[in-house]
């Protein structure tokens, strides 16, 4: 579990968020640049190497009703992310304040998804239903191109 704090630029109030995920891509820093998913629905690009907690924390991506359960940076595109939480999942830029692209929500609690490894439009997501849902950004981008009930 990560304990993270962040400072409201206008007010000064300071706000505690617990993580739950956490992804680095070593072609942005190694390990001294990270995302991490909260159980307040939330991703944090984070900077290990800031002085202060403004420059740690470099910005919060709000998007989920629930807990981010999962978390991960595209290979091929290291701006660009993952997230999976409520019913789900979302691409965000690093720089975007909201998602580049939601799913629609599923009939079930989504609990994780993964880039893959060759092809960078392509993510999975599975449900806590047993759905494992393929999908293509440059086929079908708002539809899963494959739906499998295990």
């Amino acid at each position: 579990c990560v304990l993270l704090e962040t400072r409201d630029k206008d007010s000064e109030a300071s706000f505690r968020h617990g993580g739950l995920c956490l992804d680095h891509c070593p072609s942005m820093g190694g390990a001294s640049r990270f995302v991490v998913g909260t159980e307040q629905g939330a991703a944090l690009p984070c900077a290990r190497r800031g002085r202060s907690p403004t420059e740690r924390v470099t910005a919060m991506h709000e998007g989920h009703h629930g807990p981010v359960y999962a978390v991960q940076r595209n290979a091929a595109c290291p701006r660009y992310f993952l997230t999976v939480g409520d019913w789900r999942a979302q691409v965000w830029h690093e720089e975007l304040p909201s998602p580049v692209l939601a799913t629609r929500y599923d009939a079930a609690y989504l609990l994780d998804a993964k880039w893959h490894p060759y092809r960078p439009a392509l993510f999975f997501t599975a449900g806590m239903g047993g759905t494992h849902r393929v999908w293509d950004l440059l086929i079908r981008p708002m539809e899963p191109v494959l739906s499998l009930q295990v």
